[in-house]
């Protein structure tokens, strides 16, 4: 391991600036997907802002949580332990119960607004997407399940792992769990396309893009990039710059490149529904060695920051099926002229900007110190 890092150097910056960017890109796809204009923001870079807003938080979540249980398989003599316990507890307990307490919130208003759906104790289990597409409702909580399982599938594969092959080293042990279920999420997608063959955009968007056992690559990917940081810090370092320019030039491609090129999904099947997401989750990974050195040398900046990161869950899992449901219920936003359009953009945002410090000063908070004490 290597101590040249300064891990604890501003508290992981550009970690958190990563993070919290990624909520405010998806915040904004979702609410300009009401915009009046048929512009190609409206049309295009909205639903292209909010996709890369979520894949950013898999991968990045993955990144975080696997390197953290790296570290532990590595400093621990036996594996998974009340180290790697504690430390899933703690995650769960950060996570689980703002989620349990945001999904009650929405069954309420969508029950007084007049919206139903029968399959919503799927969303207690987590697996209301786990094989097949999620119903239409709390739609932006897709990736949850993706990142429970992803930890659970994690832990136990490695844990497996580790008792049945004592003799091999850990590091290499935790490495093929992560590629194994890498190749596994890939022969799901390459399956899938072997028995439907061409489909829409919107039949990949409902049947693979957010379903667990395909997207577990994203979370995986994650993974992988946290045992690189942890057993190859020199690379992490000195290839960063490298790493992030072909980061940029595979989204380019990606987001830009597919249409200048004519990769349409009815053309090129195959590259939609096995590569394109994986090369997705890769081109934002690569990113990371460049981002995670980013520093600021403003104090008030740094604490405003982590303050705005803190409150992120709670923006992420409010700010659709919550705050927007009530607003296009009473409001025809997408009816609107241009200046009220934006103008009730910024009162959107405020109002999600309250609600979820009211969750976080008044649930998370007092939650957190009452995990601690106990």
């Amino acid at each position: 391991m290597n101590n040249n890092r300064n891990d604890s150097n501003d508290d992981h910056f550009g970690l958190h600036l990563l993070r919290f960017g990624s909520v405010l890109l998806v915040i904004f796809g979702h609410w300009m997907l009401f915009s009046p204009s048929t512009s190609i923001i409206s049309s295009q870079v909205a639903p292209l802002f909010g996709f890369l807003g979520v894949e950013v938080l898999l991968v990045l979540c993955g990144f975080l949580i696997g390197k953290r249980v790296y570290e532990l398989l590595i400093e621990s003599t036996s594996f998974p332990n009340s180290a790697v316990w504690g430390y899933l507890k703690r995650c769960a307990w950060r996570v689980l119960p703002l989620y349990y307490l945001v999904l009650l919130l929405v069954i309420c208003t969508s029950m007084i607004l007049g919206y139903t759906n029968s399959s919503i104790w799927k969303y207690f289990f987590f697996i209301q997407n786990f094989v097949s597409a999620m119903p239409p409702f709390f739609p932006e909580s897709w990736c949850v399940p993706i990142v429970f399982f992803g930890c659970v599938i994690l832990v136990f594969s490695v844990g497996l792992l580790v008792k049945i092959l004592p003799s091999i080293s850990k590091s290499t042990l935790f490495l093929s769990a992560t590629v194994g279920i890498l190749l596994l999420s890939f022969l799901c997608k390459y399956l899938y396309y072997l028995h439907h063959g061409t489909i829409s955009l919107t039949e990949w968007d409902q049947n693979i893009k957010s379903v667990v056992m395909f997207r577990l690559d994203s979370f995986f990917v994650g993974v992988l990039f946290g045992w690189v940081y942890c057993s190859f810090p020199s690379f992490w370092i000195n290839y960063r710059k490298q790493l992030f320019f072909v980061g940029i030039l595979l989204m380019v491609f990606l987001f830009v490149g597919v249409g200048y090129f004519r990769f349409f999904i009815d053309s090129q099947p195959f590259f939609w529904e096995v590569l394109y997401l994986p090369l997705t989750s890769m081109a934002i990974a690569v990113t990371f060695p460049m981002v995670y050195q980013f520093r600021s040398n403003s104090i008030v900046g740094k604490k405003l920051l982590f303050f705005c990161d803190k409150i992120s869950l709670g923006m992420f899992l409010i700010h659709y099926s919550f705050v927007l449901l009530i607003f296009a219920h009473f409001i025809l936003i997408s009816q609107t002229s241009v200046l009220i359009f934006y103008g009730l953009a910024v009162l959107y945002l405020a109002i999600v900007f309250l609600c979820s410090f009211v969750l976080h000063r008044f649930f998370e908070v007092p939650l957190l110190r009452w995990g601690t004490k106990n």
